[in-house]
């Protein structure tokens, strides 16, 4: 008897526990996976960095609004587009799908995943960085990277992470404790914008951006076969009777001096001229007021030499709706030799008049 009676406490607490798990990953919801809103407070959320190849698409599959439109592309579009203001300016659904450290060959996987959970997907805004297209691109981190998984449906693995892991549960209690304490770095929105904060250490933001970028350059390669996957990609959307905007995201005026004295000008230029012998190109990287903004604690436009914030992301978003027609410049292969040289001539001269800045790079840069 007393066993028995001991048997129906542990379940009992084991019971209470789970659904204790259950409804604290469902409240607080820290992936933004779940549609709800029962919080009468906004909170902000961890970074979910890789398993955003997970989460993003177990969203997809459990809210199957229709979607009208999808941001793809790296960290660099994740960062920096908002879905509800793209949706405020077109009264057009959007899902912003980008994820940090993508591979160029994951594209092809993400857009088919999507459209095998929407096929009514209308619009696609494809952002492409110089970065990937580089042949020697690693992953360090390729056990514990999550694949995309071709379903429709949501699998009990995808339902158990959601809502009973101890990942989601530690992340769940983390997202608590750091709204208590107001930290803001490195937090994001119930949309999923990252947050811009007023940074402090926004020099150190920079010089650890520089640092990364600093070493993807210095080994860079142009991949021949990363053209193949945008082509894949236009043949995809052209037989589904998508729309395909293609362009490159802008980085700040230091990375884009970066590639420059690293050697790999001639490869950038090389880059932008192949994707325009594919298509016509949105193009935001190049020597613009914006990506020149100065390095301190109140900047608005950049995150760090790499990542623009969503307030940049506005302008993009205007700028690819025909709003802002003095920012975005279109690449085509009858211009794009004339406005690179252009471009390069500009750079330099811009590094000329801000020795300081030039020097702060060339002295890492030996």
């Amino acid at each position: 008897m007393n066993n028995k009676n001991y048997n129906i406490k542990f379940f009992t607490i084991f019971l209470i526990l789970v659904f204790c798990i259950i409804g604290l990953n469902y409240i607080v919801n820290p992936y933004n996976i779940f549609n709800n809103s029962y919080l009468p407070f906004e909170l902000l959320k961890p970074e979910a960095t890789i398993q955003e190849r997970y989460t993003k698409f177990i969203a997809l599959k459990l809210n199957r609004k229709q979607i009208d439109t999808v941001f793809l592309g790296t960290s660099r579009v994740d960062y920096a587009f908002q879905k509800k203001y793209y949706n405020q300016i077109t009264g057009k659904t959007a899902e912003n799908l980008a994820v940090g450290g993508l591979f160029i060959n994951e594209y092809i996987d993400i857009l088919d995943e999507i459209l095998l959970i929407h096929p009514e997907v209308k619009n696609v805004y494809l952002g492409l960085d110089f970065a990937t297209f580089s042949k020697n691109q690693q992953d360090n981190n390729q056990k514990t990277r999550y694949k995309i998984s071709k379903t429709p449906n949501i699998t009990p693995n995808e339902l158990g992470f959601s809502i009973l892991s101890l990942k989601s549960t530690g992340d769940s209690i983390w997202t608590i404790i750091k709204n208590l304490l107001g930290i803001e770095s490195r937090m994001f929105y119930n949309d999923g914008t990252k947050h811009v904060y007023h940074n402090k250490d926004i020099e150190k933001s920079f010089n650890k951006s520089f640092r990364e970028y600093q070493r993807k350059y210095q080994d860079y390669e142009l991949n021949p076969q990363a053209f193949d996957t945008i082509q894949k990609l236009i043949q995809t959307c052209q037989t589904r009777n998508i729309n395909l905007v293609i362009f490159i995201m802008p980085t700040h005026i230091t990375d884009q001096y970066l590639i420059y004295r690293t050697g790999h000008w001639k490869d950038f230029t090389k880059w932008k001229k192949t994707l325009t012998k594919i298509a016509p190109i949105y193009d935001f990287q190049y020597p613009h007021v914006y990506h020149c903004e100065d390095i301190n604690p109140n900047i608005i436009y950049f995150f760090e030499s790499s990542h623009p914030t969503y307030i940049l992301g506005d302008k993009i978003i205007d700028s690819l709706l025909g709003k802002d027609t003095k920012y975005r410049r279109i690449l085509n292969k009858n211009n794009v030799d004339v406005l690179l040289e252009k471009d390069k001539a500009n750079l330099l001269e811009y590094m000329e008049k801000n020795k300081g800045l030039k020097q702060w790079i060339d002295e890492k840069v030996k």
